[in-house]
């Protein structure tokens, strides 16, 4: 799955500040997106009938078209139990992007200077995201 970067140190930081746990904010978090973005990379090489990247974004967003395009990716029938789990995420996810994601101008200079972006974007521009 590949997530926005500043949504991804954002979320770190928040989880930080709410378990008091300054050693996993936005830092770890770039580094831990980075780490996934070279091995999703490496992997998509090697294997590339066996990997899908599908984008957090859209998966969460309001049409279930993505989620189904990924369900019959992995072979997975869509049914009413499928239905039931998508709604609920999606009045999650709904409430989080509700919510402030902003970084902090620290933040954002170091993930413009540390995150792997160009990985990153040969991911999306593979897999047509």
């Amino acid at each position: 799955m590949l997530r926005n970067i500043f949504d991804v140190a954002h979320s770190w930081t928040a989880r930080s500040n709410k378990k008091n746990r300054p050693e996993i904010d936005f830092r770890k978090g770039v580094s831990f997106w980075n780490d996934s973005v070279t091995e999703s990379w490496k992997y998509c090489q090697t294997y590339p009938e066996n990997l899908v990247i599908c984008e957090y974004e859209k998966l969460y967003s309001d049409t279930p078209e993505y989620y189904h395009k990924l369900l019959a990716w992995l072979g997975v029938d869509f049914f009413s139990e499928n239905e039931n789990y998508f709604e609920k995420t999606l009045e999650k996810s709904k409430k989080l992007r509700e919510k402030s994601r902003e970084n902090s101008e620290e933040a954002h200079a170091y993930i413009t200077e540390h995150a792997d972006i160009d990985t990153a974007n040969k991911l999306a521009e593979k897999f047509g995201l």
